[in-house]
């Protein structure tokens, strides 16, 4: 990505976003109930609301996805199909991240 496009709906996909939400999550399973437990919960909320967003904004633009994206997002929202599409391959690049 070029520093031209941040800020657009496009930086990652909503299954990346959704699973920064669950890495918070685990982050938060491991600490005591106080501040810095709150405040990992209320970035998973976050990220669960971006990954929301950019669903929605691929459903309603599929030519804005990014590898795949749009095929995901379908097994995401249909599970009954959930098999039938197969996922795309990660890149070595996405997978060191």
């Amino acid at each position: 990505m070029s520093p031209g496009d941040k800020g657009l709906p496009h930086d990652e996909k909503a299954s990346e976003y959704r699973q920064h939400a669950e890495e918070c999550r685990a982050l938060a399973r491991g600490l005591p109930s106080g501040p810095h437990r709150e405040q990992l919960l209320e970035m998973a909320q976050t990220w669960e609301k971006l990954a929301a967003e950019r669903a929605d904004f691929v459903r309603r633009h599929p030519e804005m996805a990014i590898d795949g994206e749009h095929a995901e997002e379908e097994q995401e929202r249909n599970p009954a199909i959930r098999g039938l599409v197969p996922r795309p391959k990660e890149s070595p690049a996405s997978a060191k991240n």
